[in-house]
């Protein structure tokens, strides 16, 4: 895993190779490699391989790598912040729950989207969690308001298929296409009438 890194940190690498590299990263879940990763590979001063060791932490569920992917939240580089924000997104634990929550309200609209995203494995057992998600569903802000149906929708929170109905005939084609996409995940019986109507009615990308 080290060398792995390393390799992915050398500039002489062709793209195809540091894709193979990235890709067998990403899957690591030796304890041992993981280990290093979270105390060490956080660390690293390549962006491209810090991007990969954050991506691998996330995919892992790492507990113990929160207190590093909250640190790197104050990275000088947003992509390194929007990278930890969705690791975060992959822990299954309330410290990472309360950072997600937190960086939900962010003034940065990426951050914030990221994180409303990252609350999706939450959605469905935590009744908070839930109730913020249908607030910003039925907030103005259409970013958010995507962002929150389709956290509601991987979360399979069954519950807000009548909320998210309503926003078949928003105006705005992008908060319709979502819709369309998470009440087909949701697939809640209340949800099949209005989705038929509406699909009939859609043109172009949103029927496809």
């Amino acid at each position: 895993v080290r060398r792995a890194v390393e390799l992915l940190a050398d500039a002489r690498a062709s793209e195809g190779f540091t894709t193979l590299l990235r890709r067998a990263l990403v899957s690591t879940r030796e304890e041992a490699a993981l280990i290093w990763l979270t105390d060490t590979g956080t660390s690293v001063g390549h962006l491209g391989a810090l991007l990969a060791v954050i991506e691998t932490l996330g995919r892992a569920g790492r507990r113990d790598a929160i207190p590093a992917l909250e640190k790197l939240l104050r990275s000088r580089e947003p992509e390194v912040q929007r990278a930890a924000v969705a690791a975060l997104g992959g822990i299954a634990d309330p410290a990472a729950l309360a950072l997600l929550r937190k960086l939900a309200g962010s003034r940065d609209p990426a951050i914030a989207l990221a994180a409303i995203h990252g609350l999706a494995r939450w959605a469905k057992e935590d009744a908070k969690v839930a109730a913020e998600l249908l607030h910003d569903l039925e907030g103005s802000n259409v970013d958010r308001k995507i962002a929150a149906a389709d956290a509601l929708g991987e979360g399979g929170v069954a519950s807000s298929a009548g909320a998210i109905v309503r926003l078949l005939d928003h105006r705005e084609w992008r908060v319709r296409a979502s819709a369309i996409l998470n009440l087909r995940r949701l697939r809640a019986r209340e949800a099949i009438e209005p989705l038929i109507g509406r699909i009939e009615k859609e043109e172009g990308r949103l029927q496809d």
